[in-house]
């Protein structure tokens, strides 16, 4: 048993080195990496549950991430990470992840394999997908998406969630006011269908209601905020409908009704 924990530890640390190398190589400061380096080392050897990797301008994680299976809070928010972190998907035990201010365009399909994920916070990210599968994470209380590039947000997410889901977060998001499906199919549509089929930023909010999630949703923007919500069709300058608008008491009125 030792014999194995110490040959783990050499792979590890082998590992991470190698990381801070690569790190270095592509533009990273080595302070700041011996600091990431630092954390990581401490985390696996204390059999820690949290480890925070915020703001170290990091550009991917190391593969041994998946080595320190006691984590069950992980923080790598404002780094310079491109791309989902697949590393991650190994730490079945996770309960929090955020990867908020980063430049992941898309939540894979295998955020799945985290079944014990009850957060999830992946704002400023520059996110314009958002796997449907995410709804068999039958932990997940909480999800936040706010300010990032999502057009349409699949219907699966809300109408096939669990019980669990409480909150869902898409604030300042561009959704458009129309329903989508990327599978044009004629007649009944199948259970692959729905996977594909996206509401529209109406759809969300009614959908939400309906099936007692907390919806946070609004944007700075006229066009996808308003509009899209109250379904009345806003150009800028367009001071008519701009006064309908206005006439509605509140937007957080519509959001919980």
């Amino acid at each position: 048993m030792a014999e194995n924990n110490m040959k783990l530890m050499g792979k590890f640390l082998s590992g991470i080195e190698k990381w801070k190398e690569r790190e270095i190589e592509s533009g990273a400061n080595m302070r700041i990496v011996s600091e990431a380096v630092k954390r990581l080392y401490d985390a696996f050897t204390g059999n820690a549950e949290q480890l925070n990797l915020n703001g170290l301008e990091l550009r991917s994680l190391p593969q041994e991430v998946r080595y320190i299976i006691t984590l069950k809070d992980l923080s790598v928010s404002n780094n310079k990470l491109s791309s989902f972190p697949q590393e991650v998907l190994f730490l079945r035990g996770l309960e929090t992840l955020d990867i908020s201010a980063n430049k992941i365009s898309r939540i894979p399909r295998e955020i799945v394999n985290l079944k014990n994920l009850k957060a999830l916070y992946a704002n400023s990210s520059q996110l314009d997908y958002v796997a449907p599968e995410i709804r068999d994470i039958k932990t997940l209380e909480d999800l936040q998406l706010r300010d990032n590039n999502i057009n349409f947000f699949p219907r699966v997410i809300i109408d096939k969630a669990s019980k669990s889901l409480k909150n869902i977060d898409i604030k300042d998001n561009p959704l458009k006011d129309m329903e989508y499906s990327n599978k044009q199919t004629k007649g009944s549509r199948s259970l692959d269908d729905d996977l594909n089929y996206f509401y529209s930023a109406k759809g969300v909010r009614q959908a939400a209601a309906k099936n007692g999630i907390r919806l946070e949703y609004g944007s700075s923007e006229i066009q996808s905020s308003l509009a899209a919500i109250t379904g009345i069709g806003v150009k800028q300058g367009d001071k008519t409908s701009i006064s309908r608008i206005s006439s509605i008491n509140s937007l957080s009125t519509i959001c919980e009704n």
